[in-house]
């Protein structure tokens, strides 16, 4: 997929490449999903980290990818594996899609550009489980005080060889 054009395209894609294996690899540790039974990823492109996500599930597991993007989430949609389902719906909606807790939320989506940010991230940890985790991959560490106010704790990491570096923000233990 050209990161480029749907860029130009659309301002809610907010990066010309998709991530780097080095930075997927750190935003799935970060997810920690050996047990996760239920994980949701928020903006997932073409793919590019779902498949990283995939690799760390287990045969289980379910895997909900939400994109807005029609042209990323037909590419997202040409993934073929049982775990996976994909909707071309905005993270807005996760209540009406998810029927049960979440056990981890991967979020790609650009908080920075969208004002519906507050709605998403108050959904987020309404849908994870008691322990869940919701882990962000950002261009800047801004969200990071939003997570302090939603989860029991909050980390930051850098994912430095990606284009552009990112941010691993991650809430753990959302408040109720």
């Amino acid at each position: 997929m050209n990161y480029v054009r749907a860029f130009l395209q659309d301002p809610l894609v907010a990066t010309i490449a998709g991530t780097s294996p080095i930075a997927a690899r750190k935003i799935v540790r970060e997810a920690n999903l050996g047990s996760a039974r239920c994980v949701v990823e928020y903006g997932a492109g073409d793919g590019v980290l779902t498949r990283h996500i995939l690799n760390g599930l287990s045969s289980d597991a379910r895997l909900i990818a939400l994109e807005t993007n029609a042209r990323l989430a037909e590419k997202l949609s040409g993934i073929r594996d049982e775990r996976l389902t994909v909707y071309q719906r905005s993270a807005a909606d996760i209540e009406e899609i998810v029927c049960g807790p979440v056990d981890v939320i991967v979020s790609g989506i650009p908080f920075s550009l969208i004002p519906q940010k507050a709605a998403i991230l108050d959904a987020a940890a309404r849908v994870l489980a008691p322990n869940g985790r919701f882990v962000a991959y950002q261009v800047t560490p801004r969200l990071f005080k939003d997570l302090r106010a939603r989860y029991e704790k909050v980390s930051a990491n850098v994912a430095p060889i990606n284009i552009p570096p990112l941010f691993v923000l991650t809430g753990e233990r959302p408040l109720r």
